[in-house]
């Protein structure tokens, strides 16, 4: 059996998504659902994902009662 683990919120803020790209690079984590509607989304954790090669592993996570739709 395989397990896949899944980081919840990327995007969300600065602090997690530090906290999950450093867990990306340390092999910690498989994928991460990442918040589409935040701002830190299209910012910060996009350019983290890409630039350290893990976008492939980035999956969206749409929050419906927060940020804007």
């Amino acid at each position: 059996m395989r397990y896949f683990i899944n980081a919840d919120d990327f995007g969300r803020n600065h602090e997690r998504n530090i906290a999950i790209d450093t867990a990306f690079q340390r092999g910690l984590i498989h994928n991460a659902s990442l918040i589409v509607n935040t701002p830190e989304a299209d910012n910060e954790a996009r350019n983290l994902a890409e630039e350290h090669g893990y976008a492939e592993h980035v999956f969206f996570h749409l929050n419906l009662v927060a940020g804007n739709p």
